[in-house]
């Protein structure tokens, strides 16, 4: 993980960007520190129990919880999921995306083995996901193709890493971690990928998540990124 800090240079940014609404297609930003809130709306304090999150995106797309909520921790900015907490999970409006790139910024206090560390998934179905299945390996489902599986670095525990899973129309999907390519692009089918949760058996802080509806090109990747990084 780059020690990047908060602070960035405009240089590094090309093309005029300057955070992720400044690129087309972005449907969800969940920004760490922003918009966490309660069961009564306002914001959460430390420790408390998370039923929304604002989305930054500008589209409404706003993340809430009615139960098996995450936990608000102020000192990262973002939602703690432990097995105490069982099943933590977030809903989000439906999105269906023929084409994706997603970053999540995230932690893991323990990685599994299988089919349990869930970052993103449609809730109707077991059809739509992406997670972490073990320390070196990471799998997706898009709509009933079939399980699509990625070998990776090793991910260590308590460490923050930025994934990106890319996906073209006519190419196939893609992992980035950090920036860094993992494993080939792989065939995901050409179904649409359906989202509305996040969350879900996951033992980790989650900080940031972004859903564009369109691949993005490596510049554009590597902008979202590397802000993402920084948060």
């Amino acid at each position: 993980m780059l020690g990047l800090g908060n602070s960035i240079s405009a240089s590094q940014y090309p093309g005029g960007f300057s955070d992720p609404t400044s690129l087309s297609g972005l449907q969800l930003w969940l920004k760490n520190d922003t918009g966490i809130t309660t069961a009564g709306g306002g914001a959460a304090a430390d420790g408390d129990l998370v039923h929304g999150w604002a989305d930054s995106s500008g589209n409404g797309n706003d993340a809430t919880a009615s139960s098996q909520r995450f936990e608000y921790i102020e000192s990262e900015g973002g939602i703690l999921s432990t097995p105490a907490l069982g099943n933590s999970l977030l809903n989000l409006p439906q999105l269906t995306l023929p084409e994706f790139s997603i970053f999540m910024k995230v932690k893991f206090s323990s990685i599994s083995s299988g089919a349990t560390d869930i970052l993103a998934l449609d809730k109707d179905s077991a059809v739509n996901f992406v997670r972490i299945q073990n320390a070196t390996q990471i799998k997706a489902k898009v709509n009933n193709a079939t399980p699509t599986s990625w070998t990776t670095s090793t991910t260590s525990l308590d460490t923050y890493y930025t994934i990106n899973f890319n996906r073209e129309s006519g190419v196939g999907g893609s992992i980035f971690i950090d920036g860094v390519q993992q494993d080939d692009i792989k065939n995901v089918g050409t179904n649409s990928f359906l989202i509305d949760r996040i969350g879900s058996v996951f033992n980790g802080v989650i900080k940031n998540f972004v859903v564009y509806d369109r691949s993005l090109t490596q510049i554009e990747r590597k902008n979202v990124r590397i802000y993402v990084q920084a948060q």
